[in-house]
Order: C-alpha cells, then sequence, then structure tokens
C-alpha cells in the first residue's frame, strides 16, 4: 500500500496504522474488487454503510475517537472508489453484484508520442480512404430481417439485383438520405446518445433487455483537476495527500450544497517523476459536485483546492506554480 499523508481535519495527525487497518478491513469484504458474501439486491453504498460499519462500531479494542475516525476513513475510500473506478455520484447508485466486474488490461504503461491519435491513424493506413465515410450521420438503423421491402426499394434505386438479397440484413439510413446495405452493424455511440435516442436510432425498436440494460447503465461526470506549484511541500516518500472529513463519520449520504463541493474530493496523488511533470498534485471529483466545480475558473478552483491544502497540512508558505 502506497503511503499516504492522512489529515484529520480537527488538525494535523498522522493515522498511517489506523489507514493501514482500514484498508485491510474493506479488502477483507471486497477481495479482488468484489464483494464477499453480497447480497446481489444491495448498492455498494448502502452494503458498506450496513456491514463494514458495523464491524467498527462493534470493535471493543478501539476508542470512540478511533472509531469515529475509522468510519470517516470509509467514507473517504467510497469517495475514492466513485471517483477513480466507478464514475458515480454516489456507491448507493452502483450494483453490488456487479461492483469489479471489469479486467485490468496487462501490460507496462506507455506514454505514446503526439497523444493516442496517432495510434488511430497508424490502424488506419490499412484501411482503403474510399470505404471511410466521414461527417455522414445516421438517421436510423433497420434491423432484425425485417427490411426485405426496404432492400429492394433500395435496391431499384441503385438499379442493382440483389438476389435473396445478397445476404444483407441491416438497411443503415443516412441523414443525407443515402441507405447503406450490411450484413452487419457495430454501433459504437455513447452511453448518453443511446438512453437519448435509442428509440430512434433502431427500427424495429430493441430487444426489451437491451433497453433495460440502457436504462439501469450509468455514468456522471468526472473531472481530474491538476495543482502545479513552484516547490513541493510534500516530503519526498509521500505519494498521496488524503482528505478525511469527521464531520462525515456517520453521514448517511455524501451529497454537498454547491458551495461545498470541494469535499467530494478524495485525495491529491503526487504525480512522479518530477523531472518530467513537475511539481505537480492530481486530485478527482465527479458527480453533481464535479458539475458545480465546472461553473468556476480554473484560477478559482485551484484557490479554492489550495486553501483546503493548506488548512489540512497546516502549511502555508507554498503556492501555485504561475
Amino acid at each position: 500500500m502506497p503511503q499516504s499523508l492522512g489529515l484529520w481535519s480537527l488538525g494535523f495527525m498522522h493515522f498511517l496504522s489506523v489507514r493501514k487497518q482500514v484498508y485491510n478491513l474493506t479488502q477483507e469484504f471486497f477481495q479482488n474488487g468484489k464483494p464477499v458474501n453480497a447480497d446481489s439486491k444491495n448498492s455498494v453504498g448502502i452494503f458498506t454503510r450496513d456491514v463494514v460499519r458495523k464491524r467498527v462500531k462493534a470493535d471493543q479494542d478501539d476508542s470512540e475517537t478511533i472509531k469515529k475516525l475509522k468510519l470517516a476513513m470509509i467514507q473517504q475510500y467510497l469517495k475514492q472508489v466513485e471517483s477513480c473506478e466507478s464514475s458515480s455520484h454516489s456507491m448507493d447508485e452502483v450494483s453490488l453484484s456487479e461492483f469489479g466486474e471489469w479486467t485490468e488490461i496487462p501490460g507496462a504503461h506507455h506514454i505514446i508520442p503526439c497523444g493516442f491519435m496517432k495510434i488511430v491513424e497508424i490502424l488506419s493506413r490499412s484501411i482503403p480512404e474510399s470505404v471511410v465515410h466521414l461527417n455522414k450521420p445516421v438517421k436510423c438503423i433497420h434491423w432484425n430481417q425485417s427490411i426485405s421491402k426496404e432492400i429492394e426499394q433500395v435496391a431499384d434505386h441503385n438499379e442493382e439485383r440483389l438476389e435473396d438479397n445478397a445476404g444483407y440484413s441491416v438497411l443503415v439510413e443516412c441523414d443525407d438520405c443515402e441507405f447503406l446495405l450490411a450484413d452487419h452493424v457495430i454501433v459504437t455511440v455513447s452511453l448518453g446518445v443511446l438512453k437519448k435516442r435509442h428509440e430512434e436510432m433502431f427500427y424495429p425498436p430493441l430487444p426489451e433487455e437491451k433497453v433495460l440494460a440502457i436504462q439501469k447503465l450509468g455514468i456522471s461526470t468526472t473531472d481530474k483537476i491538476f495543482l502545479e506549484f513552484e516547490a513541493p511541500f510534500w516530503s519526498p516518500e509521500c505519494n498521496s495527500i488524503q482528505f478525511v472529513w469527521e464531520d462525515e463519520a456517520e453521514a448517511e449520504s455524501l451529497t454537498y450544497p454547491e458551495e461545498l463541493w470541494y469535499k467530494k474530493i478524495c485525495s491529491f496523488d503526487v504525480l512522479y517523476p518530477p523531472e518530467r511533470y513537475g511539481h505537480v498534485l492530481s486530485g478527482w471529483i465527479c458527480g453533481e459536485e464535479a458539475l458545480i466545480m465546472e461553473k468556476y475558473d480554473d484560477e478559482t478552483v485551484a484557490e479554492i483546492c489550495t486553501e483546503m491544502l493548506r488548512k489540512f497540512t497546516g502549511r502555508w508558505s507554498f503556492s501555485l506554480g504561475s
């Protein structure tokens, strides 16, 4: 577990050993990213509050102060998985049975010169330009073997003769009134577009199970904040600065009023190596609070985040880079 600087909102306090206990506790309930003996009807948030909290409160070896600290750390843990793993406004919206249903891509991490678009450009070199149509919006996809008449009309319009429809089962209707025949179509629009337009995008309508999947899946706004400083105010061995708020220990909801949007930030991580990035901290924020933050200009966001760092660390002399 990387070393972090834990900060208690009552003042500066080292609590690495307590944090390690909380970390081990969450791993006990979430092994390999999946909940253990989880009720599939619950959400991650409800499970954490009902089960993990009870374990903390039942520990007779801890004082009430330590219990409160651990409960507040659990809330910070929920913010972390909201922002970094689930991109959800609240873990109450994340299915417990499906939590952790992803696969980490193996292999080393690399910085791609000129950005990821360079990969797309290289891959596209093997595709003839004549088969790629850009700036050609699709109006509707006619599918599921229900388009024999449409195919015949397109064939007549194009003065073609397609024997037995030539195996085509899909008709793509474009905004410019052109029709394209295909044996299959892969749709890669975003979830947001599907939620808004799936009823008009497909004919006949999609099967009920796919519509339910579109309706139940979700992703919230997730933003990343970068703060660059003239010099580091953190120690060389520090990888992360965590924000734990004592008044959230027993909170049932982590939704904040607009003026407290910054409390949704769970931590700021140190970017290494400084030779590449400079003296930079990066933080995550998601959900409604991310939308609130986007209303402010960069200078205001930087000032608010820096003020929070000063209050938590008790160090007032550092300043942002120019």
